[in-house]
């Protein structure tokens, strides 16, 4: 059975961790955000679902945002981490090096059984 998900990317539940990453390094909008997410690894995702979770996040307490001009358009919404928000973030990248380690220790454990 053919999935949706190419073996190199990671699946939708990923977003939340991976958008404060990508908001660690600076503020950004949300169509800036989904290109960076998917640049982190994620599959390509509708924006929209990037939207709601941003609404989501600064419903939690993790991202403000204001509404900033463009030279190149209308004015858009940016967002930015706050403390809570920076704080997510450091541990979303720790839970995802954990994982990243179990996922290794699996991966060496099967190959050698095999061998």
């Amino acid at each position: 059975m053919e999935s949706d998900q190419t073996a190199a990317s990671l699946p939708r539940q990923f977003l939340r961790p991976l958008m404060c990453l990508a908001l660690a390094s600076g503020r950004s909008y949300g169509y800036q955000l989904s290109e960076r997410v998917v640049e982190l690894g994620l599959q390509p995702i509708d924006t929209a679902a990037v939207y709601r979770m941003l609404r989501s996040m600064e419903h939690d307490g993790l991202v403000g945002s204001e509404w900033e001009s463009s030279e190149t358009g209308p004015r858009r919404r940016v967002y930015e981490l706050t403390v809570d928000g920076h704080r997510a973030a450091a541990r979303h990248a720790g839970e995802l090096a954990a994982l990243r380690d179990r996922l290794d220790e699996a991966i060496t454990t099967t190959v050698a059984r095999r061998r």
